[in-house]
């Protein structure tokens, strides 16, 4: 499901899920498919009409919107679980905090950077273990933008259609970011969005969710990596897009990845030897 989805669980001789809840209208009085077995996407409001034990957020994005989603519907608090928001940045938290160190430690200089920010759930963390650099932050702030979905072959990615995960904006990231003073934001379709930038780069988070972006990140970031930074990549995200590229770069240019850490097994590193 979406950035703002959660499903409603009954407990009992064992996990019963009622049903799924998302704010997107599009997603609203449709079926998904679990395991094999089909259950109704409804809107917020629906959780005040069952009785249910947990509302389980099945999403690793938008947690700040989803919380205060909730708190207005007066859900519970002990009856909100998100473990999987918790694991998921668990994983990133700590790869970024001894990764860091790590940079710190071999005196390597240079920015930081994330193609794909979406709300700026990861670049929070981004912009706080490595508070010392600067950092740019590339996104549409509108969405897919129609060029990129086009020239992707993943059909669920085109069924998302021009302007997915726009509810997002600048002033929302900013509000997230403990040094808001080394932000730099590059707003715009990548790689137009890149011109001018001239710096070499230790670190870089590229999560998009489209072939066309990811493989124009690798082409971009690459060669102004440092010996010894790193990009990684969501290698085992929902959508075949960023596996592609990354899968066409190293190819191309005869490198090797590493698995990382970031909750579920889904990420792989790129380092600059």
């Amino acid at each position: 499901m979406q950035e703002k989805s959660c499903r409603i669980l009954r407990g009992g001789g064992g996990i019963n899920i009622l049903f799924f809840v998302d704010n997107d209208i599009k997603k609203q009085n449709t079926l998904i498919k679990v395991c094999n077995k089909e259950f109704a996407v409804k809107a917020p409001n629906a959780i005040l009409c069952h009785d249910f034990d947990k509302v389980i957020v099945a999403s690793v994005c938008g947690e700040n919107i989803i919380t205060q989603l909730l708190k207005s519907l007066k859900i519970a608090r002990e009856k909100i679980d998100s473990t999987l928001i918790d694991f998921y940045q668990q994983g990133l938290r700590s790869f970024l905090e001894k990764f860091s160190y790590l940079l710190k430690d071999k005196n390597l200089k240079g920015a930081v950077a994330e193609l794909g920010v979406y709300q700026g759930d990861s670049a929070k963390w981004i912009n706080y273990y490595f508070k010392e650099r600067k950092i740019y932050l590339f996104d549409t702030f509108e969405g897919y933008a129609l060029g990129d979905i086009n020239a992707d072959k993943d059909d669920e990615a085109r069924e998302f259609g021009e302007g997915h995960l726009c509810d997002t904006s600048i002033k929302m990231v900013m509000d997230k970011m403990t040094y808001p003073q080394n932000c730099v934001i590059k707003k715009g379709v990548f790689p137009q969005s890149a011109k001018g930038v001239e710096d070499d780069f230790v670190f870089v988070n590229l999560d998009p969710d489209l072939y066309k972006v990811v493989l124009a990140g690798l082409e971009f970031f690459y060669p102004r990596l440092v010996k010894g930074g790193a990009i990684i990549v969501s290698y085992f995200s929902p959508h075949n897009g960023p596996k592609r590229a990354l899968d066409a770069f190293l190819t191309k240019h005869h490198l090797k990845t590493m698995p990382i850490p970031l909750g579920f097994g889904n990420g792989v590193a790129l380092v600059k030897e």
